[in-house]
């Protein structure tokens, strides 16, 4: 049997559907990887925010006693000052 080499056709790539395809699932893939990433990062965030609020909850006493940072322990002062201030104008109001 005689082959003639120049009439061979090798094939050096896949079929233009399935280098689509493949280009497709890798654009996917790593966009699946992104929004993974960046939904983690977001839970992270609003996980740190909730905690933070947390904190900002409590009394600006029990804060110095666990030695919470000093702009947490003035942001609880003026939390507890507008509620006063708050009550006060109420009690006014209702005439108590």
């Amino acid at each position: 049997m005689d082959y003639d080499l120049t009439q061979l056709a090798i094939v050096l790539s896949l079929p233009l559907t399935a280098s689509v395809v493949e280009g497709l699932e890798d654009f996917w893939n790593a966009a699946t990887r992104r929004f993974r990433n960046a939904w983690r990062a977001h839970k992270a965030r609003a996980d740190e925010i909730r905690a933070l609020n947390s904190l900002a909850q409590l009394s600006e006493h029990v804060l110095k006693d666990i030695g919470a940072p000093t702009s947490l322990m003035a942001e609880a002062a003026g939390r507890r000052r507008l509620q006063a201030l708050r009550q006060a104008e109420l009690d006014r109001g209702l005439g108590l």
